[in-house]
C-alpha cells in the first residue's frame, strides 16, 4: 500500500515515452563513438592537450640540455605519447665521440631519477654505453631491417622467375 502512494506521488515522465528515451540514448552513444569521445583511449582534457603540444614543441628544439630532454620525454610518455611517434618528431642526436665518464654520469642520473628505459635512448649515446650504465637491459638480438646478403650462387625470386621458361 505504501508503494502505491509513492508511485502515485511521483511526477509523470515529462521526457516522453521509453522508446523516445531509448532513441536519445542510442543517438548520444553514436555521436560519442563517431566523434572520438568513446574510442577506448583516454581523452585528454584541454589543458593537458595544450601541455602535450607545448612539450612536443619544446622537445623538437635542438637547444635543450640532456637532462631537460630526458624529463620532457618522460612527461610525454606519461601523457600517453608512444616511443615511435616521439622518435619520428625528435631529431636523432649523434655524438661525434662519447665523452669519458658518460656511463658513470648516466648511472648517477638513473639513481637520482626514475625514468623509463626508452627515455635514455633519446640522448644519442651508443647502445654499449647505455648497457654499461644499466639504462637498457640486455635484449635478444633484434631482427635486422636490412636484407640478408645472398650467397654468390643463389638467385632472387625475380631472377629465378626470369630464368624459367614460361611456355613449358
Amino acid at each position: 500500500m505504501a508503494k502505491a502512494k509513492i508511485m502515485a506521488a511521483q511526477k509523470p515522465n515529462l521526457r516522453g515515452s521509453p522508446e523516445a528515451v531509448k532513441k536519445r540514448v542510442a543517438a548520444r552513444n553514436l555521436n560519442d563513438v563517431l566523434s572520438g569521445k568513446k574510442t577506448g583511449f583516454p581523452v585528454l582534457d584541454g589543458r593537458t592537450e595544450k601541455r602535450r603540444q607545448r612539450l612536443l614543441g619544446e622537445v623538437v628544439q635542438e637547444a635543450l640540455k640532456p637532462v631537460d630532454l630526458l624529463l620532457k620525454v618522460q612527461e610525454l610518455f606519461d601523457l600517453g605519447e608512444s616511443y615511435i611517434s616521439l622518435r619520428k618528431l625528435i631529431p636523432a642526436r649523434r655524438l661525434r665521440a662519447v665523452p669519458e665518464g658518460a656511463a658513470e654520469a648516466l648511472a648517477t642520473m638513473m639513481e637520482a631519477y626514475t625514468l623509463s628505459e626508452d627515455v635514455y635512448r633519446f640522448l644519442g649515446l651508443p647502445e654499449a654505453v647505455l648497457k654499461e650504465a644499466g639504462a637498457i637491459q640486455q635484449q635478444a638480438a633484434k631482427k635486422s631491417l636490412t636484407p640478408k646478403k645472398r650467397s654468390a650462387g643463389s638467385k632472387s625470386r625475380t631472377e629465378a622467375s626470369k630464368a624459367e621458361p614460361t611456355g613449358a
